[in-house]
């Protein structure tokens, strides 16, 4: 569980959450995901993709969108 400070923003509480969970497994030299599966589309994996890349780490970003 993740205690957050980005307010209510979607994409804020998202990018804070994988930030946080992706440093600590990056500082405590942990096992890292062959992917990410984000709920959402295209704007969701941008904001995913842009804390990933911040992180500089290569993991596949996955999307899943209903009724498109």
């Amino acid at each position: 569980l993740f205690k957050l400070s980005t307010g209510n923003s979607d994409f804020d509480s998202m990018k804070e959450v994988l930030y946080r969970r992706y440093f600590r497994v990056l500082s405590e030299g942990g096992i890292m995901p062959d992917c990410i599966i984000v709920d959402g589309g295209l704007p969701q994996i941008s904001a995913a993709k842009s804390v990933i890349n911040s992180l500089d780490i290569d993991i596949l970003i996955l999307g899943l969108v209903k009724d498109s």
